[in-house]
């Protein structure tokens, strides 16, 4: 049944299924054909392997369902809404062992920029507020990595808090200044009234996650120009510019007036 990871024409998968192949046969990674045509985006296959009989709930070794595995990758709803429709579980967990034991939802928010799909998944009654194990809401998943403003606007929409800290009060600002990739979604933050200076459990703010980046211009530029302290001292004594991977970092914080610990608390 390698045949739905490498070959979507569900002729392929009808042909040797019809010969004994099993549609729950699992991959080494305990994948099935169903993940695999989830993945892909292929309708036509996850029609097909469901009505032969395949498990709309089975888990990979991180406990990924076919419906984890659309929610992150797949582009097409009608994928999504085929599983849904077949009993797939919109609020299974991955595995809490070494990953966030995040929801499809969960996903989609932090992975997928296509706006319909975690609007679909929303439309399915979830909270948008609920946490992982790490207390990543939405907002934070979405702040993470999710390139798509509008999904962070959407989610706001539906009442996401954009200034809840997760389990480290590392809030949605935070984590957008560290990782996501477009400035647009900190701009977007900010422009909700959230606070540039807010710190978390380690005295660190967003310009100290800001500053960490290997590029990250314009996101200091933003955070500074919206009134970012460059010599806020987390709870270790370090500023921003301590934390500084990159020189272009370090010169936009020195022009600003930045200052490594050593220099304000000399020895």
């Amino acid at each position: 049944m390698f045949a739905a990871k490498y070959n979507p024409d569900p002729e392929v998968s009808r042909f040797l299924i019809s010969q004994g192949a099993d549609v729950n046969a699992q991959s080494d990674d305990k994948r099935t054909p169903l993940h695999w045509a989830a993945f892909q985006s292929n309708i036509d296959n996850v029609n097909y392997l469901i009505e032969a009989g395949a498990d709309v709930n089975a888990k990979d070794n991180k406990e990924q369902t076919p419906l984890h595995i659309a929610a992150r990758n797949n582009s097409d709803i009608a994928v999504l809404e085929c599983l849904v429709k077949n009993g797939a579980d919109c609020n299974a967990r991955m595995s809490p062992r070494d990953n966030h034991d995040d929801t499809p939802v969960q996903l989609a928010a932090g992975d997928n920029p296509n706006i319909e799909i975690v609007k679909y998944l929303v439309s399915l009654g979830v909270d948008v507020n609920e946490g992982n194990k790490c207390g990543y809401a939405l907002a934070h998943k979405a702040a993470c990595a999710n390139p798509n403003v509008e999904v962070m606007q959407f989610l706001v929409s539906q009442g996401a808090d954009v200034t809840a800290g997760d389990n480290d009060n590392d809030t949605p600002l935070h984590l957008a200044a560290h990782m996501n990739p477009n400035v647009e979604v900190i701009k977007y933050i900010i422009s909700l009234g959230a606070d540039v200076n807010v710190k978390n459990k380690d005295g660190e703010t967003p310009l100290h996650f800001a500053a960490k980046r290997k590029s990250g211009k314009e996101f200091l530029e933003y955070l500074i120009e919206k009134g970012a302290e460059v010599n806020t001292m987390s709870r270790e004594g370090k500023t921003p510019i301590d934390y500084a991977r990159t020189e272009e970092i370090k010169a936009i914080l020195r022009e600003a007036g930045g200052m490594c610990e050593k220099e304000l608390i000399p020895d």
